[in-house]
């Protein structure tokens, strides 16, 4: 039988986004950072850098039974949301609409 992967919203640490993606990369798991271009002025000139769409927050996949202690333990993240025994796992829809704006 086939586990039952699906997306939770990941609360990291403030700016520690992507060192949590790292690290829960590391371990295996499908990770989403949505990321925006925003320009910052340096001097006279813009540059553009990337930001997260949602400060603190990223999307993991995997399976909540067995890997829920296991993701929240790693470097960089606080909190599965909603935080209990059982998340509530974000629709595959929603991951879909995020990724193509």
């Amino acid at each position: 039988m086939l586990p039952d992967l699906n997306w939770y919203v990941v609360q990291s640490k403030p700016r520690e986004e992507v060192r949590a993606e790292y690290f829960l990369k590391e371990k295996g798991f499908q990770v989403y950072l949505p990321l925006m271009e925003v320009a910052i002025t340096r001097g006279f000139r813009d540059v553009m850098k990337e930001k997260p769409l949602f400060p603190s927050y990223l999307f993991c996949r995997f399976e909540a039974e067995s890997s829920l202690a296991y993701v929240r333990w790693t470097k960089g993240v606080v909190r599965i949301l909603p935080e209990s025994i059982a998340p509530t796992p974000v629709d595959d829809g929603l991951i879909t609409a995020i990724r193509t704006l």
